[in-house]
């Protein structure tokens, strides 16, 4: 990645309209908002100063490696989603503000420097943005030889190449321990049973510099289990974006497993190279592992199949496991109803011509029913081909028929 990444959460910090911007008067260093208004002619900078310069745009300005002054507009970050993980299987999304990804690497001990107009608000070394001693410290996971899970450790070639980067671990062979027991877990899932040999984790082990907050600040919430107010727990997203996306599967896809009492985690997000996030700590009916190969079918292409009113207007990218038709056999648009490089899906569709299934959820279903049932990606009106997969719910023990097909024709 180019440049570096400047947190979101600092950005939201730093376009807020209320943020107090002092200026030296008879008083001292003051707020002009806080100074009772028979008093207000004798600032220097007084109100109507202070609006005009709220009214200004927030830069950016640094110095980078090659000693060239960098101006970058810094706006009001957009709210990006990414999942939550609740105990019950459920999945739910928290928003994180979007990064900024700055042209050129910053000069080694410059100073960021935000503006509002000429009016400098705030002053940032890079080791407070990314609550770290030193930034410039050397990447602690790039020179990691990664410990191999698979069938064939000596194979090259793995159609699927997953990697899980230690956090707030202190013993080796723990970690080791906990990736070994997730490659277990992948392997009770078709089509990974079947194609065993098609997969492999890699496993970086960083010794963590504190078992609290580790490489990236992660901390605990008070994440309970039977609560419906999970928080999603996650470190400092930039930073693992800075370090770990050239280690990352497709540079995008990757795993942070922080060793915790406490039940925890968080998607990733593709478009900055953010990692999935997953506590070795699980309640009772779930398992920590599912977080982890939820995120693998993303990785592989496969969309979400829950609803989720928050996210209802983002665009699908084509995910073969939804489709906005209500009948698969009616419908010759429908992803599963017709053949895919010329071979035909074999499915019988349950399917009431121009009726979605869930209209009629008499069942039983099982891990081999395809039809249409209504509520997939978010929405209401899209259909997902089966009322439950690890795709809707990461308690569901199986990946429906059509995203174990789509699965199988991307690892073979």
């Amino acid at each position: 990645m180019t440049g570096v990444l400047i947190p979101g959460e600092l950005l939201l910090d730093v376009n807020r309209e209320d943020r107090e911007l002092r200026r030296i008067g008879p008083f001292g260093e003051i707020d002009p908002r806080q100074v009772p208004e028979d008093q207000l002619a004798d600032l220097e900078f007084g109100i109507d100063d202070l609006e005009e310069v709220l009214q200004q745009p927030v830069v950016l300005q640094y110095i980078d490696q090659n000693d060239n002054l960098q101006v970058v507009d810094v706006p009001p970050p957009a709210l990006l989603p990414i999942e939550n993980f609740l105990p019950g299987g459920e999945i739910s999304s928290e928003t994180v503000p979007e990064p900024l990804i700055l042209p050129t690497e910053p000069k080694r001990g410059e100073l960021l420097r935000f503006f509002r107009g000429t009016t400098l608000i705030e002053e940032y070394p890079l080791s407070q943005i990314y609550s770290t001693s030193d930034f410039y410290r050397s990447n602690p996971f790039a020179a990691v030889r990664p410990k191999i899970f698979a069938l064939d450790p000596q194979k090259i070639d793995h159609p699927i190449d997953f990697p899980i980067f230690s956090e707030r671990f202190v013993v080796e062979q723990k970690f080791y321990a906990f990736v070994e027991g997730l490659f277990d877990f992948i392997l009770r899932f078709e089509p990974f049973r079947s194609a065993a040999n098609q997969i492999r984790l890699r496993a970086f082990y960083a010794e963590a510099p504190d078992i609290i907050s580790g490489h990236f600040n992660t901390n605990d919430n008070p994440n309970l289990c039977g609560s419906t107010t999970t928080q999603a727990t996650y470190g400092n997203n930039a930073l693992a974006s800075q370090w770990l996306s050239g280690l990352m599967y497709k540079g995008k896809f990757g795993l942070v497993l922080f060793d915790s009492q406490v039940r925890g985690g968080a998607g990733g997000l593709e478009r900055y190279s953010y990692p999935a996030w997953a506590s070795t700590a699980s309640c009772d009916g779930e398992n920590w592992e599912a977080i982890a190969l939820h995120e693998i079918g993303h990785a592989l292409g496969l969309a979400d199949e829950y609803i989720l009113r928050a996210r209802e207007n983002e665009s699908s990218r084509g995910e073969p496991n939804i489709t906005d038709q209500p009948d698969t056999l009616a419908s010759p648009n429908s992803i599963w109803s017709f053949e895919v490089n010329g071979r035909p899906r074999r499915y019988v569709s349950v399917t009431d011509h121009g009726n979605p299934t869930s209209n009629h959820m008499s069942g039983p279903w099982n891990s081999d029913t395809v039809g249409t049932f209504r509520g997939a990606r978010y929405r209401n009106d899209l259909y997902r081909s089966s009322p439950n997969c690890l795709m809707r719910n990461t308690t569901v023990p199986y990946f429906c028929k059509v995203c174990r097909e789509y699965i199988e024709e991307v690892i073979s």
